[in-house]
């Protein structure tokens, strides 16, 4: 069974047995799933055969592992007689925390069903539907792809997107009749750029996008009418793992889209929403303020973590069944009565989707033996302002030398890719405002620490493959001998790269050719060898003759 199924039924029996289920992502670097398994401090760990060596890792001494692929034989059908209440707890997402740990939120029964029935509602899913599961089961967002789909009576299509371009991803979707796809925000964004030279719709199916985790700016709507057909409609949300689905706004071909930066929407079912100022007052529309939310539907709270817990969340004096949640988002309510966001006001940022504290990057980062001072800011992409990156400045220690590769090496083995800065800037001493703390205005934007560096393309494959990365990457000044990697590449980017390849040079790439060619000059070599090696397999059978000519291709 692949990771994906195999997670599924182990899924449905923790919660049949009663017990609380955590997905740990065995992608992820395995210190990271070792604080995470430390802090939850499960009982049992359930795998295939393919996530064995990891599980063996992470999981503590005299923990049992269960190896799903191993089971033989007949089993129950019947449901355990075990009694539940909706308040019993269901499940641990763990979420990038500020203290350089991260912390698990709790969500027991109630408040995973009220999300899937709200999504349901939102999206009018059925039987007829088919929904990919995209998204990481450590991902809170996946409760409504595995729950709300099966309820519903929709069918869950496991789908790998690590493994896949994102040409790759669009055809799948044709082949498997895909009617809702879930669109994070930055991958929706990223598909648009690998559609936008088309000059017709796609996907006749898909009649639904579900999008959310991030903001969308009014061409990405723009690029959705475009691309996809005139029925398909698009749903976007406001959420987060504490409070579940709070916004709810509805798309379709004759919505009025006039603002840049599209509204959040109204408030979803069973959610009250307030807008504080400073002072702890509600403030009124036009006003900013910070997203305050009351509802019986948010987490019970963060596992073992009760100061963490009480910063955030409280009950409603006049209603103890009632929670109160404070987000940390800035908004503010428009005229018509639709939230809009205007950022954090704290140190934590959106990176593709997923929540970032950059305090435990810091942690994870000053904890390198050879780093003195290290300082972490989330920068706009180049080019693309709705999009945030990590940027590590670093003060080296008396004597040593470091390079943004080495530092790179040391968090992956730590931290989940997308917490891994996309540039490292190396500095003798960091700026200091009036009170003597870093002055994060006067830090300087990365830049090539030498033009000597640069290498100009010298060949027409070179060429091609620069104006694909610089499209990609949304800044100029790629050379051919630039590392992936350390000009701030990662998986999401490096699908919508590969799959610009894919429609240039016409040939299907690997997945992986960016871990192994990860310079413009590895690759156009790697792409002149593969034409070679398929000019020379060509075999002349007969050179002449007046009939039409046979050209046979072997199978793949």
């Amino acid at each position: 069974m692949d990771d994906k199924t195999t997670s599924i039924i182990a899924i449905l029996g923790v919660l049949k047995a009663g017990r609380i289920y955590l997905g740990l992502e065995p992608s992820r670097p395995v210190e990271h799933l070792e604080k995470i398994f430390k802090d939850a401090g499960p009982a049992l760990v359930i795998c295939n055969s393919a996530s064995l060596p990891v599980a063996r890792q992470v999981a503590q001494s005299g923990v049992a592992i269960l190896n799903l692929d191993l089971l033989e034989g007949r089993f129950p059908e019947e449901n355990p007689n075990i009694p539940l209440s909706p308040e019993s707890k269901a499940v641990i997402f763990y979420t990038s925390g500020s203290t350089g740990e991260p912390k698990g939120a709790v969500h027991d029964h109630r408040g995973a069903l009220h999300f899937a029935w709200i999504k349901n509602n939102a999206m009018e899913r059925g039987p007829g539907d088919r929904v990919p599961l995209t998204l990481s089961f450590s991902y809170g967002w996946s409760l409504d792809l595995i729950f709300g789909t099966l309820l519903s009576g929709a069918t869950v299509y496991p789908c790998d997107l690590t493994k896949m371009t994102l040409g790759a991803f669009g055809d799948w979707l044709i082949q498997q009749r895909i009617t809702i796809v879930p669109c994070p925000a930055s991958f929706f964004r990223q598909w648009l750029v690998s559609l936008s030279g088309s000059a017709e719709t796609h996907f006749p199916d898909i009649r639904l996008l579900d999008c959310g985790g991030g903001k969308l700016i009014r061409q990405d709507l723009e690029g959705w009418r475009r691309l996809f057909p005139p029925t398909c409609l698009l749903n976007y949300y406001y959420g987060s793992t504490e409070a579940g689905l709070v916004t709810i706004q509805k798309y379709d071909q004759d919505s009025l889209i006039t603002d840049p930066v599209p509204p959040l929407g109204f408030p979803a079912p069973d959610y009250e929403i307030n807008l504080i100022d400073a002072d702890g007052q509600v403030v009124g529309p036009g006003l900013e303020g910070e997203i305050i939310i009351k509802s019986r539907y948010m987490i019970r709270g963060y596992w073992h973590r009760p100061e963490a817990t009480g910063a955030v969340l409280r009950h409603d004096p006049a209603d103890p069944g009632l929670q109160i949640f404070n987000t940390g988002d800035l908004g503010r309510w428009l005229p018509d009565g639709r939230l809009e966001f205007l950022g954090r006001k704290d140190n934590q940022v959106k990176i593709r989707g997923y929540r970032v504290e950059t305090d435990e990057v810091l942690t994870a980062l000053s904890s390198h033996p050879g780093v003195k001072d290290a300082y972490v800011a989330a920068r706009p992409v180049p080019h693309a302002m709705e999009e945030k990156r990590l940027i590590a400045y670093v003060v080296p220690g008396p004597g040593v030398n470091l390079n943004g590769m080495e530092l790179r090496t040391f968090l992956a083995a730590r931290l989940p890719d997308f917490m891994i800065p996309a540039r490292f800037v190396f500095l003798d001493k960091f700026p200091l405002n009036v009170h003597s703390k870093v002055d994060a205005h006067a830090l300087p934007e990365p830049a090539r620490e030498s033009e000597a560096d640069f290498v100009a393309p010298r060949n027409a494959v070179e060429e091609e493959l620069v104006k694909i990365w610089t499209a990609g990457f949304r800044f100029e000044g790629i050379g051919v001998q630039d590392d992936f990697l350390e000009l701030g590449g990662d998986s999401l980017l490096a699908a919508q790269i590969l799959t610009d390849i894919e429609d240039k040079f016409n040939r299907h790439l690997p997945m992986a050719l960016l871990a192994e060619c990860r310079t413009i000059e590895q690759m156009a070599r790697y792409i002149e060898q593969s034409e070679n090696q398929l000019a020379s397999s060509i075999i002349v059978f007969q050179s002449g003759g007046l009939q039409p000519p046979l050209f046979l291709f072997p199978g793949q």
